[in-house]
């Protein structure tokens, strides 16, 4: 599950070569032309007109810049039409702005989860056929990290009735339990594999890096977490005042919470 800040009302743009390579230097249409081979199942395809959003200039997503794609084809030997919504997340261009926000090593960690973490959570599943799978992530076909023209290519799922969340708006408590009820599907999927193939599982989980609760990035994060502890803690307060709630809070945001966090975030055996 991911929630994705964007601005809406933009027109569209007719997609060329030059416009993939803005997203990324290594960003062409043959990875589109690949990508209408995974979904129509065919060899021989045809790549047809593509359309782009501008990319986000919002400032919300500031790990990547997003840009969606929508993509049109057809399989050369039954003249089937096709066409696929998209969601590229690329590198920001400012190279400060990269350096900041760590964005090299982010992409990094979320290239690796899809193609070697991801791919083998769900072999996992389709070996064991459950009832009730976990299927509630969208799709990544191309994922790019050479920490300099990082791209990932994913399923846009709007079109199914899905929406962008609003960054200044709270979720509400239905969309809150959804996001928990998926996640606790995705630690029950990596959890039924720890237990029956645990080699396998430990395989994939070391190829991860934890890039926020680490000894290693304890400067980087500190002066962030005190800033949320600060108004976690006056949020509390009023809206609270005077409750055990607000006591609750106050009590775990000290001093030592990140080393609480680093702690609860090694692996364990």
């Amino acid at each position: 599950m991911y929630i994705l800040i964007l601005i809406a009302n933009m027109s569209s743009i007719i997609g060329t070569p030059e416009e993939l390579r803005k997203i990324s230097p290594k960003f062409t249409e043959d990875i589109l032309i690949d990508i209408l081979k995974e979904i129509s199942g065919h060899s021989e395809v045809k790549l047809g007109q593509y359309t782009l959003l501008p990319r986000d200039g919002s400032g919300d997503s500031y790990l990547s810049i997003i840009t969606r794609l929508t993509v049109q084809g057809s399989d050369v030997v039954n003249k089937k039409q096709y066409s696929i919504a998209l969601i590229v997340k690329s590198l920001p261009h400012n190279i400060g702005r990269r350096k900041t926000f760590r964005s090299c090593e982010f992409f990094a960690n979320e290239a690796t989860f899809y193609e070697k973490v991801l791919t083998k959570l769900l072999a996992f599943q389709k070996k064991r056929n459950p009832e009730k799978p976990f299927l509630e992530i969208p799709r990544c076909f191309k994922a790019v990290a050479d920490g300099e023209n990082d791209f990932i290519v994913m399923e846009d799922v709007s079109p199914t009735g899905f929406k962008s969340a609003t960054r200044t708006e709270s979720l509400d408590f239905e969309h809150c339990a959804g996001v928990l009820r998926c996640l606790g599907r995705f630690h029950g999927l990596s959890m039924a594999m720890k237990d029956q193939e645990p080699e396998e599982f430990k395989k994939a989980a070391s190829c991860l890096k934890e890039t926020y609760f680490s000894e290693d990035q304890r400067v980087w994060y500190r002066s962030m977490l005190h800033q949320f502890c600060r108004i976690t803690v006056d949020a509390m307060e009023e809206e609270c005042p005077n409750s055990s709630y607000a006591k609750k809070a106050k009590e775990f945001c000290n001093e030592g919470l990140f080393d609480t966090q680093v702690a609860l975030a090694k692996p364990r055996k």
